[in-house]
């Protein structure tokens, strides 16, 4: 239902902000994959600089073929630069993990693991894993030397020749390990992006390839950013006025905390949102229940079903705003890393932390634990129209419903939710 005029105004004159590591970068065009890539050669933010980092062979865990038992972690993207593994076997080693990797040449590869000893101290790291090559354990144990993301040494492998090895995450201890990425290096001391979160996502997207892409746009009556249980009830509710409605949702599945991930139950009345909750909410179980399970097969089935158009495993990473208004909202998929650019006159945000109504003004309420130096837009910038959702899932099925009978009032509108504390890393 996206009108002719809404997209010429969409497409206008715009401001950017795309957020890296809880710092916002601002930018007056639409910025593709490299942040920084339009300043001169020879500056800390040119293609330049990127391009005199380690070239080689990366490997991102996000992407591998086989997760086994091990878990893609999204919620701390803004924290490290990635979506990494994590080995939650609760005391019990989990599956291993695999993917292939094409070695250009042959020869010998030095090899490098993004990792961090998440607690340590007098005792033996708990996040221990070793890394196999065509199965064969590398000597280090990994997740050992160090309380921040690091690059650690897995010292060298041979390759006899050109061609596919596989690569193995084989987990130690069941106690959280974790890993970003794997290098492979003909250097046996090459320079890796630190601490510097823009260098280390632009380096990603350099050798991953993403940066010769251009970013997707799509055209949409409403944007939902956050796919828990209040998301969703707006996303169907709003695609039952005849919307065209996008879901973003960090995690692979819908729900939220109610998911079958977290396993906390919903409670409360229903009222005039009865027939969409019911198709998304829970039984009255124990929290933790395995009964969380059927009430996410129900809840999978109904979005499939709804019409609304779904980003399962996408975080969103920056918006734009022209005249006061919120245009677009940017979205990394959680493993490939892909960003898609996300239009609409109209965003309903269900994050939990207030993520677009604190990026798009300075009074957001909301910021990431490492957001100290974060450059939010300027308040000429901030939403036409911010309305603050404090009250439970059915309060967003209504204000969804609104969306409809104001779509052309020429307001755009950012529905905001309570936001809670991320934890760390």
């Amino acid at each position: 239902m996206s009108t002719k005029a809404d997209r010429t105004r969409l497409t206008a004159r715009r401001g950017f902000l795309r957020v890296v590591g809880g710092v916002g970068i601002s930018s007056l065009v639409a910025p593709n994959y490299l942040l920084g890539a339009e300043k001169s050669p020879g500056t800390k933010d040119s293609v330049g600089a990127v391009n005199d980092l380690a070239d080689g062979v990366l490997v991102e865990t996000a992407g591998f073929d086989n997760l086994g038992g091990w878990k893609l972690d999204t919620q701390h993207y803004q924290q490290m630069g990635g979506c990494y593994l994590l080995a939650h076997g609760m005391g019990e080693p989990v599956a291993d993990a695999s993917t292939r990797v094409s070695i250009p040449e042959a020869g010998t590869w030095h090899v490098w693991v993004r990792t961090r000893d998440w607690c340590p101290g007098q005792w033996a790291s708990p996040g221990r894993f070793q890394l196999l090559i065509d199965g064969r354990p590398l000597e280090p144990i990994f997740g050992t030397e160090n309380a921040k993301w690091h690059w650690q040494s897995g010292g060298t492998i041979t390759v006899e020749t050109a061609g596919d090895v596989e690569v193995t995450l084989h987990d130690l201890t069941g106690f959280d390990g974790r890993c970003d990425a794997v290098f492979f290096s003909r250097s046996p001391q090459p320079e890796l992006p630190g601490d510097d979160l823009k260098e280390l996502v632009n380096w990603k997207d350099v050798l991953s390839g993403r940066s010769t892409q251009r970013i997707g746009e799509d055209f949409y009556d409403l944007v939902v950013v956050g796919g828990g249980i209040a998301g969703c009830a707006a996303a169907l509710a709003a695609k039952s006025q005849g919307l065209r409605v996008a879901l973003i949702q960090d995690r692979p599945v819908f729900g939220g905390n109610a998911s079958e991930e977290i396993r906390v139950h919903t409670l409360g009345i229903h009222g005039y949102g009865s027939d969409i909750l019911g198709s998304i909410d829970t039984q009255h179980y124990p929290n933790g229940d395995a009964r969380a399970a059927e009430d996410q097969r129900k809840r999978e089935a109904t979005m499939l079903n709804s019409g609304v158009e779904l980003y399962a495993g996408h975080i969103a990473c920056g918006l734009s705003k022209s005249d006061g208004r919120i245009n677009s909202v940017e979205a990394r998929d959680s493993r490939t890393g892909v960003i898609r650019r996300f239009h609409a006159p109209r965003f309903i945000d269900a994050t939990g932390d207030g993520w677009l109504g604190y990026w798009a003004s300075r009074r957001g309420t909301a910021a990431p634990a490492s957001s100290a130096a974060f450059t939010p837009l300027g308040s000429s910038m901030r939403p036409a129209t911010v309305g603050w959702v404090t009250g439970p899932a059915r309060s967003f099925v209504l204000a969804a419903r609104h969306i409809r009978s104001s779509a052309n009032n020429g307001k755009n509108t950012a529905i905001c939710g309570v936001p809670n504390r991320p934890i760390n890393a």
